[in-house]
């Protein structure tokens, strides 16, 4: 499926960051994003003995490119 977020959890670090529901992943930490499973994949392999670290994501918010941390 398409690398969109469909929604964001109220007071998660996604919110905290700025995502938003519809925003399409372009890059995480530079890397493309292919689609949502991938997605899921660099978010789980952030996690280092419980802690997530801070990665930089790419966006496409209805056509503008957006850059945050997450």
């Amino acid at each position: 499926s398409e690398p969109v977020l469909a929604d964001v959890k109220p007071g998660g670090p996604g919110d905290r960051a700025g995502l938003q529901a519809g925003d399409r992943v372009l890059r995480i930490d530079g890397r493309p994003v292919a689609d949502a499973g991938a997605v899921r994949v660099r978010i789980r392999a952030a996690v280092v003995d419980g802690q997530a670290r801070a990665m930089q994501w790419e966006l496409d918010r209805a056509g503008r490119s957006i850059a945050l941390e997450v």
